[in-house]
């Protein structure tokens, strides 16, 4: 993750949608390190699916 850096994302940056396209709330423009740290927390008392997760370049 080497992205260029500006201090507000307009140019190279990477954004994080809640939802599965480019339409839905974008939660996070992420442009400042070359590091990205996600953590999934689940308290276990109801079991679903999951997520998905996808990555693309």
């Amino acid at each position: 993750f080497e992205i260029e850096q500006h201090q507000e994302c307009a140019y190279d940056h990477l954004e994080a949608f809640d939802g599965d396209s480019d339409k839905t709330p974008i939660l996070s423009r992420l442009c400042g390190s070359n590091k990205m740290y996600l953590r999934f927390i689940s308290d276990a008392s109801v079991q679903r699916k999951g997520f998905q997760a996808t990555h693309s370049t």
